[in-house]
Formats: structure tokens, C-alpha cells, sequence
């Protein structure tokens, strides 16, 4: 049956009724946010392919609606909160949303129902901007040379370049959103609801950054969510030299639990790494692995999906960095973790790997990082 999606966004508004063309790539001012729902028509799972946005409802007030909220503790089920990765338009990281909460609660034990809220940071949805395809093709040649040195500077990058910078700049965006549902989050979680975050990709760089906005007032003294879940984060795996990201360890500040899947298999976190010049969270975990100081057991999971063989349908080279959509295993292990459980199942908890061998820092290859 539809779905209906929850959502914020920090996309300045259009004014077009069209889902499609609603809400702009550009930024509304800092702090600002629009809300609404959408209703999403079924997806169909055995070949991941997500359902159509069949409405559209637009919120006029500022904060979240007081009848979003009514509606959510209606519901009675648990939350997911979803933070969108990169090349994701509005009507992708909505039927995204929507996918995702099916695609779960496929998985739950005890019929346990899921509500999504979604934050929808402004990516401009395109993989490369066809603006830059002939460009880039004429700087091919100096692309494959600088390649073989480790550098890329190519304009096909610069639709990651430009998200990167969206991503870096809503942080502001996810702080006041954090904020304003807390004491919904509060409520759901005090009935016995549980709370769960699952930022993908570039949604962990959104994330890093809204709470460096949320540290640089006050952390929260309560806790937000019982789970949080940080899948291909495509989020520097350190701190200048030698650190650990700080955004990161406050994460068991606000979350129960941290549970962080990577792949040394990803190929798209791969080429990230080339383009910023650093290495990603998403594939090797974070530096400082496996100081048990840092990620005490009890605050910290680390899973390493690098041996898992996708046999879905649709393969791409982007497969292998949306493992936690496709694979019924990771699946499994997710939905283990909303219903409650320490997650693991088929899936096995790795043994704390040692600090991964990328050298630290990697040559500065192009501006990002």
C-alpha cells in the first residue's frame, strides 16, 4: 500500500505544484526549513525499484506541523529518519524514503509498523551536469595523465563538488531541524517507540555538519535516538592528522548506539577518495580503529560488508555503495536493530579491524576535503 513521507527540506521552495519541480537545488536561508508529506505509491521490492510520488502536501508554517506530529504518535509504530546521499533529487530522496521504510519493514519481526521522516538537503540530483560533459571530454587527456599520479581534476567532478558544498552548507538547516522535533522524538521515545537515524553517503556530511553546529551552542543532555545508523559515509575518516573526527565521537552523545557500515569494495566511496584526498569512513571505518577508548563496544558497532556478493537485479557501478538498500543480508541486520536487538544475525559483527593501511594524510589531490 502507498507510504506517506514525512519530510523537511532546506530547499528553497519554487511555488511549482509539480513534485518534480517543488523545491530548487539552491538553499533556503540558514536555519529555515520547509515541511510536508508526500504520499509514495508501493514500491516494488524484488526489484528495487521505488514508487511514484503520487501527492504532494506543503506546510505553510515555519516548525514542524503541529498535525505531522499528532499524525506520527498516531501512527504508533517506530521512526526512521532519513538523510539522502549524493546525486539525489527531491523526488528521488522522497521515493528513496519511502523505499527504505518498505524495503525494513519487510524484515521486522512481530509486524512492528515504521513511519519515515525524511530531511531533504538540496542535491541537484545529477551525477555529472550535462553542462560539463563536453568539457570534460575535451579534458580527458589531461585527466588520464594526472590519474596516473593520483590527482583528478576533471570537470565530471564538479556535480559531486557542487553537492559537497550543499552538503557542508545545511548543516545549519539539520541542527534546526533536530531541534524542533526533539520533543517529538522525546514523546515516541518515552511510549517505548523506537528512534532510529540512517544517514547515507553525503547525508553523513550533512550530518558531521549540523552537529559542529549543535556543538558549537550545546549538545543535547538527553538522548535523540536509540540507533544511529551512518551506511558508505562519505565523510572524512579523520580529523587533519591523526585524530579522530570529533563530530563523530559525539554521536553516542545524542544516539543509544552507533552502528557503522563500510565496504573497502565501494567504488564510489574509491573515487571520492581520489577526488577530496582523503579517505572515507564508508570504506575503512574511522581512524583510531580499534582503540576500544574511543568506540567502547557498548556505544559502537563496526560492520565490514566488503565480502558480500550483490546478486540483485540493475547492477552499476553505484551497486556497490547502496549495499544497505539491495542486500537482504545488511537488511536484516538493520531491521534486527529497529526491532530492539543488538543487530549481528547473518550478518557477522566484524573483529575490530587495526588502523587501515591508506596512507594519512593522502596528497592533496583537488580543493574538497
Amino acid at each position: 500500500m502507498p507510504v506517506t513521507v514525512y519530510y523537511a527540506t532546506s530547499r528553497a521552495s519554487t511555488g511549482d505544484s509539480d513534485p518534480a519541480r517543488a523545491y530548487a537545488d539552491t538553499l533556503r536561508p540558514p536555519g529555515e526549513l520547509a515541511w510536508g508529506t508526500a504520499l509514495v505509491g508501493d514500491a516494488r521490492l524484488g526489484r528495487l525499484e521505488t514508487g511514484p510520488i503520487q501527492r504532494l502536501d506543503m506546510a505553510q508554517q515555519p516548525g514542524i506541523p503541529l498535525d505531522h506530529a499528532e499524525a506520527l504518535l498516531a501512527e504508533g509504530g517506530d521512526l526512521l529518519i532519513f538523510l539522502h546521499g549524493f546525486a539525489n533529487s527531491f523526488p528521488d530522496a522522497i521515493t528513496r524514503a519511502a523505499f527504505n521504510a518498505q524495503w525494513l519493514a519487510s524484515a521486522r519481526a512481530g509486524g512492528r509498523t515504521l513511519s519515515v521522516l525524511a530531511f531533504c538537503w538540496p542535491s541537484q540530483g545529477e551525477v555529472v551536469d550535462p553542462g560539463d560533459v563536453v568539457l570534460g571530454a575535451l579534458a580527458a587527456p589531461l585527466t588520464l595523465v594526472l590519474a596516473c599520479s593520483g590527482k583528478t581534476i576533471s570537470p565530471l567532478c564538479n556535480a559531486y563538488q557542487d553537492d559537497r558544498a550543499m552538503a557542508k552548507g545545511s548543516g545549519a538547516a539539520l541542527h534546526s531541524f533536530l531541534d524542533r522535533i526533539r520533543p517529538l522524538l522525546a514523546e515516541m521515545r518515552a511510549a517505548g517507540r523506537r528512534v532510529v537515524l540512517l544517514a547515507h553517503s553525503m547525508g553523513t556530511l550533512v550530518l558531521a555538519k549540523g552537529i559542529e553546529a549543535m556543538q558549537a551552542t550545546a549538545l543535547p543532555q538527553e538522548k535523540l535516538f536509540d540507533e544511529i545508523l551512518l551506511a558508505a559515509s562519505d565523510a572524512d575518516w579523520s580529523e587533519g592528522v591523526g585524530a579522530a573526527p570529533s563530530w563523530l565521537l559525539a554521536l553516542p552523545r545524542i544516539g543509544q548506539r552507533v552502528s557503522v557500515y563500510h565496504s573497502s569494495a565501494d567504488q564510489i566511496l574509491r573515487l571520492s577518495a581520489t577526488i577530496t584526498g582523503r579517505q572515507r569512513i564508508g570504506r575503512s571505518g574511522p581512524f583510531g580503529l580499534p582503540d576500544a577508548a574511543l568506540y567502547p563496544a557498548a556505544s559502537w558497532r563496526f560492520v565490514d560488508c566488503h565480502a558480500l556478493t550483490d546478486m540483485q537485479p540493475h547492477h552499476s557501478l553505484d551497486s556497490c555503495h547502496q549495499y544497505y538498500r539491495r542486500l537482504p543480508v545488511v537488511r536484516d541486520d538493520i531491521a534486527a536493530i529497529l526491532d530492539g536487538g543488538a543487530g549481528g544475525g547473518v550478518l557477522a559483527l566484524e573483529d575490530p579491524p587495526g588502523t587501515p593501511s591508506w596512507p594519512e594524510p593522502v596528497p592533496n589531490i583537488s580543493n574538497g576535503g
